[in-house]
């Protein structure tokens, strides 16, 4: 239905800025934030997509991490889709961006690792 773009362009010299996203604190509980993709009722839906970007020197990084607490720290979830009827699942893909120079992948599937 439309289309929203944040971005601070780009810099002929010098960073090109930064984007932050950030609910505020609280000495009792902060707010979300929710990034994600609407449904679809009769095709596919929206893609989420998280990615660093590429350089000469050395590429961006992607840190996904928990808070910490006195308590109980918070957790991370990779969870892949179903199917509605149960025959068929996404599947979780660990891949070094080299991996047909032998580097390690790991795949994750309803059946174990594979």
């Amino acid at each position: 239905s439309g289309w929203l773009t944040l971005s601070t362009g780009t810099a002929a010299s010098g960073s090109s800025g930064r984007v932050s996203l950030v609910s505020g604190s609280s000495t009792l509980a902060s707010g979300s934030v929710l990034v994600g993709t609407g449904a679809s009722s009769s095709a596919s839906s929206g893609h989420l997509s998280l990615q660093a970007g590429d350089a000469v020197t050395q590429g961006g990084h992607v840190v996904i991490e928990s808070g910490s607490s006195v308590g109980t720290g918070g957790s991370i979830s990779l969870v892949a889709g179903a199917d509605t009827s149960g025959s068929d699942h996404g599947v979780i893909v660990l891949r070094h961006a080299d991996a047909s120079a032998g580097k390690p992948e790991l795949v994750l599937s309803d059946t174990g690792m594979l």
